[in-house]
């Protein structure tokens, strides 16, 4: 037996159910999506709805709170933050700007399975970037 419920796809194709999130692949999420899960006692299917209805993927039902379910490939061709373009890389092999290091924020190190890199940067990069260098703190 399963449950069905429909769900809005977030820019970070995710899906939010019950306290757990799960992945789509980012290829398949377009915006305002909604999607329909067809959850089971041990397995969450996520389906297209519309024109073309189809299993967009599957994964093991979420135990407990907070245990995210998400496949890193689904993540392939989301925006790298840097341009409007898509990376269809790995971002980490990509150019980083000036001031820029990856390493796991500490929410993320709570979560050692996802290994996802996040760039850190010093606030005054944007300062630079705004045009604002030099001038914050300093008398008008």
């Amino acid at each position: 037996m399963t449950d069905r419920f429909l769900r809005r796809a977030g820019k970070d194709c995710l899906v939010s159910f019950e306290p757990s999130r799960y992945s789509i692949p980012a290829t398949e999420v377009t915006a305002g999506m909604t999607v329909e899960l067809r959850v089971g006692p041990e397995t969450v299917a996520i389906h297209a709805i519309g024109a073309d209805p189809r299993q967009l993927t599957g994964h093991r039902r979420a135990r407990h709170r907070g245990d995210d379910q998400i496949d890193l490939a689904h993540w392939e061709g989301l925006p790298d933050g840097h341009t409007r373009a898509v990376t269809l890389g790995d971002p980490a092999e990509q150019q980083q700007p000036l001031g820029d290091r990856l390493e796991p924020m500490p929410l993320l190190l709570e979560r050692p399975d996802l290994g996802v890199a996040v760039a850190r940067r010093d606030p005054r990069v944007y300062d630079q970037a705004a045009g604002l260098a030099g001038t914050i703190g300093r008398a008008a």
